[in-house]
């Protein structure tokens, strides 16, 4: 009678075994299972995070592109600018000239008299009295030059490009401007945006990490 419990007690005890051991094993695969999951899940994100990093890094050259282009753009508004003032400088001056050479004209009457007042007096046509008020033909001659040299002037003032013409470049010019800077500020948000999504993958990966070991633990 004592035979038989002990040979049904370990009976008992062996099926008992068999059952945690099936169990074991089911447990072993699942867990096999479990970390194949987790592995391909570390590629796919090992993957995913080396595309967002080359994103990235074209984003920045990109947006370094984008700077050059800026700076460019700013040196050439600059230089627009400057030659704006010119063109300015140069309308002014112009209007000086053209001033001067419009009071010549006015005068060009009064010299035309004084010219024939002169003929007259060298044909001993005029009269003592009629010369006392009059100039010279050597300081006629002379105004007649001053006014040729200021008609001169401003015909080499007026050869100059139209202050219109650089006033639309400059506008095309800034316009160019605030269109990089839009650019910019959208690679810069896209930018932010990636490194977010690195961060992310990031913290993934370590709280992957941190339920594996704990898993094995």
């Amino acid at each position: 009678m004592h035979a038989y419990k002990t040979v049904q007690h370990a009976s008992n005890t062996a099926r008992q075994a068999q059952i945690a051991a099936s169990r074991a094993a089911f447990d072993a695969q699942k867990y096999k299972a479990a970390l194949e999951e987790a592995q391909d899940q570390l590629e796919d994100s090992r993957a995913s995070n080396s595309d967002l990093q080359l994103k990235l890094v074209a984003s920045n050259a990109e947006l370094q592109t984008y700077e050059a282009d800026l700076q460019a753009t700013k040196a050439n508004l600059d230089e627009c600018s400057k030659s704006l003032e010119r063109e300015e400088r140069l309308r002014k001056e112009a209007d000086g000239a053209a001033e001067v050479a419009y009071e010549a004209a006015h005068k060009s009457g009064a010299y035309a008299d004084e010219l024939r007042h002169e003929l007259r007096k060298s044909k001993g046509e005029v009269s003592k009295d009629e010369d006392s008020h009059e100039s010279s033909t050597a300081d006629l001659a002379l105004e007649l030059v001053l006014c040729q040299q200021a008609l001169a002037c401003l015909e080499q003032m007026l050869q100059v490009n139209n202050p219109k013409d650089i006033r639309e470049q400059l506008l095309q010019n800034i316009a160019t401007t605030e269109k990089h800077k839009r650019e910019k500020e959208l690679l810069e948000k896209e930018n932010i945006q990636l490194k977010a999504l690195v961060e992310e993958e990031q913290d993934m990966k370590r709280t992957r990490g941190r339920k594996m070991r704990k898993s094995d633990s």
